[in-house]
């Protein structure tokens, strides 16, 4: 796999030193024409006799618009035109004709208002030849000299830039593509492992060996999920595809989220997780689950860095012009980080996918590729991550965020547990057999009717028919895939189109997401599947 990783990286690699290399070429003949196009007119047919590009001279008269003459054509025009001087000559307006419909309007209509504004201006515009599309990239000064218009043309071919820039985004859909394939094909099966592994824990028949051994399982499953959503992010961040989804949520409760979750790991290993906070209890605005993301990498590698003393947690907050200001304070009591690996982090010179990278240090790898999404992800939010380290005495590392506040409502109150919610009517819809049994075993004993369908048409069927509170649909399913039968079933007559419909896949991507957002569907579950999370989903539907 990491084979096919470097190939595609050096080859995205060259492609970017070959856009890089035309880009500077392209910039420093536009500083030529620059130079040349701020000399007096009269010299501009001197000037560009022997442009490689196309020049060209054009007037008219104020009065006269449609009488165009030709005033110089410089030997590469001729050439990239496909026509003659006589023929230019004659007929001015052939220079048009080489350009596709579609540009040519956009040259045209620049060119009506160019006498009115006289501001030069810039076009990148495709051409037809003989033997394909090529490329130019046309700038265009305008003048008024006695009574007539002058049009100055200067356009550079800019064809193997295009070609450039368009492979490297070929490659990146392909890279995308093959990651998106590789998180299906790895998170089903996770998903079955752990899936049972909850329904086991959750079966509390009284053995205290076997409930140890199943946390063991989801222990190992869960670090296996995160290690999977770091690799997906840090491809994400490579391609330049990372984004945030922002919604409200209690700051305070996520901040005591990261802190529960990560208990159990401290004690089990010895370390005390001292944590503090002062923070109130508001809703804001920002992407939760990035977030928690975030501040639950720092707080796990400080626990897999400490060597048994100590790891604090704090979070200081205040409010101020409608927005809550935090800094968040994570430091452990293990080696600390070398300048090496900060500057690799917070300087990202490589690519943290580089085959050379992964081979040098593979624990060092995972650190620093968490560390550098979690970087991004404090950034893109409006905050910024610091780092203190001492080689003895472990790492700081130093959360600053603002977020803005929003007005309480109450949908935001604290939720009940599900327990006590009375029972939903569920259709959990998946080709996958098993995947179907694991989310059905757990609503049901949750109380709740569940009824199950293999694929998208019968879903739509089944929809219409039990009208369900909330379905939970696969989106990579054989035949109707699962965003069409969310669409289908949004245009159901009835109270079966309002249904709650939750997408679930192990497709995690950035454009996943987005693809069932405009599917309309309302949430997102991913595999393998997290019982806490389908408990959240559950929870919000009860006040949605």
């Amino acid at each position: 796999m990491f084979e096919k990783f470097r190939a595609s990286k050096l080859n995205e690699d060259n492609l970017k030193q070959d856009i890089k290399d035309l880009e500077s070429q392209l910039e420093r003949q536009s500083e030529v024409i620059r130079h040349l196009q701020a000399q007096v007119s009269s010299s501009f047919s001197a000037d560009f006799k022997d442009f490689p590009g196309v020049a060209l001279k054009m007037s008219f008269p104020i009065s006269s618009p449609n009488e165009l003459k030709l005033e110089f054509s410089s030997s590469g025009a001729i050439r990239y035109l496909k026509t003659t001087p006589q023929m230019l000559l004659e007929s001015p307006l052939l220079v048009l004709e080489s350009f596709t419909q579609m540009h040519r309007t956009r040259l045209i209509r620049r060119l009506r208002l160019s006498p009115h504004n006289l501001q030069p201006f810039n076009l990148e515009l495709s051409c037809r030849s003989e033997v394909g599309m090529y490329w130019l990239n046309v700038s265009v000064n305008t003048s008024v000299m006695n009574g007539r218009v002058y049009w100055q043309f200067i356009a550079l071919d800019v064809t193997e830039i295009k070609k450039a820039k368009l492979l490297a985004v070929e490659s990146n859909e392909t890279k995308l593509l093959f990651m998106s394939k590789l998180s299906h094909t790895l998170r089903n099966p996770l998903n079955t492992i752990m899936g049972y592994a909850q329904l086991l824990h959750g079966s509390n028949d009284g053995n205290i060996d076997v409930q140890k051994d199943v946390e063991t399982i989801l222990e190992g499953c869960e670090r296996i999920d995160i290690i999977l959503n770091d690799l997906f992010d840090v491809t994400n961040l490579e391609l330049g595809v990372f984004e945030l989804s922002e919604k409200k949520f209690n700051f305070r409760e996520l901040i005591d989220s990261v802190e529960s979750s990560y208990q159990k790991k401290a004690v089990d290993k010895g370390i005390q997780l001292i944590y503090l906070s002062d923070s109130p209890s508001v809703q804001v605005r920002a992407d939760d689950v990035r977030l928690k993301q975030a501040l639950a990498n720092l707080l796990s590698n400080a626990i897999d860095r400490s060597s048994g003393r100590e790891v604090r947690f704090t979070c200081k907050s205040d409010l101020r012009d409608s927005s809550l200001h935090s800094t968040i304070v994570i430091t452990d009591s293990g080696l600390g980080l070398s300048k090496e690996s900060i500057a690799r982090i917070f300087e990202p010179r490589d690519s943290l996918l580089d085959v050379d990278n992964v081979r040098e240090s593979n624990t060092s790898f995972r650190g620093e590729s968490e560390l550098r999404v979690v970087k991004t992800i404090i950034e893109k939010l409006g905050g910024s991550l610091g780092v203190s380290s001492s080689l003895t005495h472990g790492n700081t590392f130093q959360v600053r965020i603002s977020l803005p506040v929003e007005n309480p409502d109450t949908s935001s109150l604290k939720q009940t547990q599900i327990e006590n919610h009375e029972m939903l009517k569920i259709l959990v819809v998946d080709d996958s057999v098993t995947n179907r049994r694991i989310l059905s075993s757990y609503l049901e004993q949750k109380g709740h009717q569940v009824t199950e369908s293999a694929n998208g048409a019968d879903a739509i069927q089944m929809a219409h028919e039990i009208v369900p509170d909330v379905i939970f649909m696969d989106l990579d399913m054989p035949g109707l895939s699962g965003l069409n039968a969310s669409v289908a079933i949004r245009e159901l007559d009835g109270v079966a189109r309002n249904t709650y419909i939750v997408a679930t896949t192990g497709q995690v991507f950035d454009r996943d997401k987005r693809a069932a957002k405009d599917a309309g569907m309302d949430d997102f579950l991913a595999k393998p599947y997290n019982f806490r999370k389908v408990n959240e989903i559950l929870n919000h539907f009860s006040y949605v």
